[in-house]
């Protein structure tokens, strides 16, 4: 995703998002439950900084917004357990136990420190390659 939005900036286009990551430097138990609680395609072929200098953007900064990331998270689980019985009848029980146990998984695994939120912000750059991947590590 990140080379398809490269290739439709002209240089010097700036974009500001945000991701869940997996934390570094965890053994293979945490990285595995990390993965589990995670969204979808959470785990990447290493940290975003680098990614987003190997397709071509100048990394200019980023900030932690794991704190946030709890927060929503919390709102979300209580208000899935909140409205309990209208969410069983709307997406039936199978899926209730099922995402409702995903949203506590991933509660403790923020709380864990194994998945965190980040806000990088990058410009796309003149050349192939930015350079200085490591301000977002």
């Amino acid at each position: 995703m990140l080379g398809a939005c490269r290739r439709v900036l002209k240089p010097g286009v700036k974009i500001d998002f945000t991701a869940i990551v997996v934390a570094e430097d965890l053994d293979d138990g945490r990285y595995e439950a990390a993965i589990e609680a995670g969204p979808e395609h959470v785990a990447v072929d290493g940290p975003y900084g680098e990614l987003l200098a190997n397709v071509g953007f100048e990394v200019l900064g980023g900030t932690d917004v794991t704190r946030t990331f709890r927060e929503a998270s919390a709102t979300l689980a209580n208000g899935w357990a909140e409205n309990e019985r209208e969410l069983r009848t709307l997406v039936g029980d199978e899926q209730y136990e099922e995402r409702r146990g995903h949203r506590e998984r991933r509660l403790a695994a923020i709380d864990d420190g194994l998945l965190q939120r980040h806000r990088f912000i990058a410009m796309a750059a003149s050349s192939a390659r930015a350079t200085e991947p490591d301000q977002l590590r």
